[in-house]
């Protein structure tokens, strides 16, 4: 049977609205530290560190997984990524294995990446458009 470095779900901290908001904040940084390697994932990590510190308390094993998990190769939306945060959060909370949590970054962060920037462009631009034409 494998060991898991994730500590049990009774034994992790709670998120509380506060925790919430200021991730919600902190998302303002998620390309502080853009670069073509790991593109998101050191303004990602930064985001929601704290948010970590609190889940994992005195879990040292845990919160470096967790860290090393998120120092991957991210990249999504900015304007939904407040909302991933939640959901990564969320699992990490309710304590999913690391793989659980990768694999939602796989499926859902990258094409929301994708969907999401041409979407909100064309949203954004139609309608200001359709705002400013009133008053030519």
């Amino acid at each position: 049977m494998m060991e898991s470095n994730v500590s049990q779900p009774s034994k992790r901290g709670k998120l509380t609205k506060h925790d919430v908001r200021k991730i919600g904040l902190m998302s303002i940084f998620n390309q502080s530290q853009m670069n073509y390697q790991l593109m998101q994932a050191g303004g990602w990590t930064l985001a929601i560190l704290p948010a970590l510190k609190k889940i994992y308390g005195k879990d040292k094993k845990g919160l470096s997984a967790a860290m090393k998990g998120n120092l991957e190769f991210m990249n999504t939306n900015n304007y939904a990524a407040p909302l991933l945060m939640g959901l990564e959060m969320s699992l990490e909370e309710n304590g999913e294995s690391r793989s659980t949590i990768d694999g939602l970054r796989v499926a859902l962060f990258g094409p929301l990446a994708g969907i999401g920037g041409c979407d909100y462009l064309v949203y954004y631009f139609t309608n200001c458009g359709w705002y400013y034409s009133i008053f030519c």
